[in-house]
């Protein structure tokens, strides 16, 4: 069984960087996540983690949000998020050396789990606010990094893509990583980042949109693959 949840925002090193400020649906969630992961899924079973795991601020081994993580069933396969700043891009072949075998961290790479391609990178897209000219060099750089990963992958083989941003733009319309995803043959494509938003879910030209940011599914981890 593959499950997928994103947005954990885990906060155990960080107390005061708790989620609950925003809103009663957050109260309690670490506990929340922790109850229905374990009421859901076994070891052998697959868990997406797309992205905004923890608001650490460096990487520590031993810090206790990543414990958390490594402490719930199933074997995870991980993206950066936005608020990542524990995992940065250029650690994390260090990182991954430090994690049990059973986390994969996908920063523009792949793995096959069960006969099923796992492609993933953060992601990326222009939003209001943002410093055009940066934000640009980024998307560009995570749209090479989705390209990658996906070139890892035989002729054939069924994909999933996973991002932490979703595939399209504020104003709904596709971006850059809908393209891919279509044009490389994805068969779905889960995403987080949106909170309380509008959101695509359902066959979207050819590729299935899987929406699993943990408030937007009552923070249990959704089926995705049984």
């Amino acid at each position: 069984m593959v499950y997928g949840i994103s947005d954990l925002h885990l906060s155990l090193d960080l107390p005061d960087k708790t989620m609950e400020i925003f809103g009663d649906n957050w109260k309690d969630y670490m506990e929340k996540i922790r109850h229905n992961w374990e009421s859901l899924v076994k070891p052998e079973d697959i868990v997406i983690v797309a992205g905004d795991v923890s608001w650490q601020l460096k990487y520590n081994p031993s810090a206790l949000d990543l414990e958390y993580l490594k402490s719930l069933p199933g074997r995870k396969v991980l993206v950066r998020g936005n608020h990542d700043y524990w995992w940065r891009r250029e650690a994390t072949n260090k990182i991954q050396r430090d994690m049990p075998e059973n986390i994969y961290l996908l920063m523009g790479r792949s793995v096959c789990l069960d006969n099923i391609w796992f492609c993933g990178t953060r992601g990326w897209r222009l939003e209001q606010g943002a410093t055009l000219e940066a934000s640009k060099k980024i998307f560009e750089r995570e749209t090479t990094y989705f390209k990658r990963a996906l070139e890892e992958v035989p002729e054939g083989a069924y994909k999933v893509g996973v991002l932490h941003y979703p595939p399209f733009n504020e104003d709904m319309s596709k971006n850059a990583f809908a393209d891919i995803a279509r044009e490389e043959g994805v068969n779905m494509l889960v995403y987080g980042h949106i909170h309380g938003g509008e959101y695509l879910e359902g066959n979207i030209n050819g590729v299935e949109y899987r929406y699993i940011a943990a408030d937007g599914i009552n923070f249990t981890p959704k089926p995705l693959i049984s």
